[in-house]
């Protein structure tokens, strides 16, 4: 497995003493703690690949201890003995659903650390953030039997996730062939609209199906006819997990190397 790892040095605040009230002695104490990823996803071997990773400590209480950074510009933080834990991420879940005319958002990598106590025994801890993949790519595919029977189609998507700006008051325009990237929890919702010519009714499809993150999800929509006769619309609905990783060709985070279009290839 490829790991570049992230040394954070926690140490503890020195006690202050007054001559005319004593404080409570506040102890020392040091937290180290790395950062990784799957190896299908850590696909850069340069040693800054985490550079650009957001990096923030929380007590146990979720009170953050200090500002998030990034990890090259990362220093050491001082805290007293205590429980704390470590998250990181590639990027933030406004960027990661952020769409441009090339990447339409990009693959979003986080993590949480264990919960880890400083304390006379255990003075000088390590703990690991381990980074996944946290949001999904969905594409929409029309079959040419839409653009024969039907009109003014559209597909929106929203999911339940409080992370997403895709809600179904504000849902996402799939575009065919296009793939965007989404901020999930455990459910996402799709709604097909569309004109059928012929009688001038209007279609609608809408289905809640579970998505969890790092999935790829397929929507391919085909209409069943007979005749002329609109007979239904089919939607075929295709969950992989292996396509997200394998088709990530270069690291997206390091801005040495221009991104390219994974599902776009002809883009230069």
């Amino acid at each position: 497995m490829n790991k570049t790892n992230i040394i954070i040095a926690i140490a503890a605040l020195v006690s202050v003493s007054c001559a005319q009230k004593a404080e409570p002695e506040m102890r020392l104490g040091r937290l180290d703690v790395s950062v990784n990823s799957e190896p299908e996803i850590t696909v850069s071997t340069k040693a800054g690949e985490y550079n650009g990773y957001n990096v923030a400590i929380f007590s146990s209480e979720d009170q953050q201890q200090g500002e998030t950074v990034k990890y090259s510009a990362f220093e050491p933080v001082i805290l007293p003995y205590g429980t704390y834990y470590v998250t990181a991420e590639s990027c933030t879940t406004t960027e990661a659903e952020t769409i441009t005319e090339v990447s339409k958002g990009k693959m979003r990598l986080a993590g949480k650390s264990d919960n880890i106590t400083l304390n006379a025994e255990n003075w000088n801890a390590s703990a690991s953030v381990h980074c996944t993949v946290a949001n999904s790519c969905v594409t929409a595919i029309f079959d040419e039997s839409v653009n024969t029977y039907l009109t003014d189609w559209n597909v929106k998507v929203y999911t339940n996730a409080t992370s997403t700006k895709y809600t179904s008051a504000s849902p996402l325009d799939i575009t065919d062939g296009k793939t965007y990237w989404v901020n999930v929890r455990t459910q996402i919702t799709y709604i097909f609209t569309a004109k059928f010519p012929l009688t001038s009714k209007d279609i609608k499809v809408e289905k809640t199906i579970d998505l969890d993150a790092a999935k790829k999800l397929e929507l391919t929509f085909k209409v069943e006819s007979d005749s002329g006769i609109l007979g239904g619309i089919g939607v075929s609905v295709t969950k992989t997990l292996a396509e997200v990783y394998k088709t990530l060709a270069i690291d997206p985070y390091n801005p040495e190397i221009k991104p390219i279009d994974p599902y776009n290839p002809e883009i230069k």
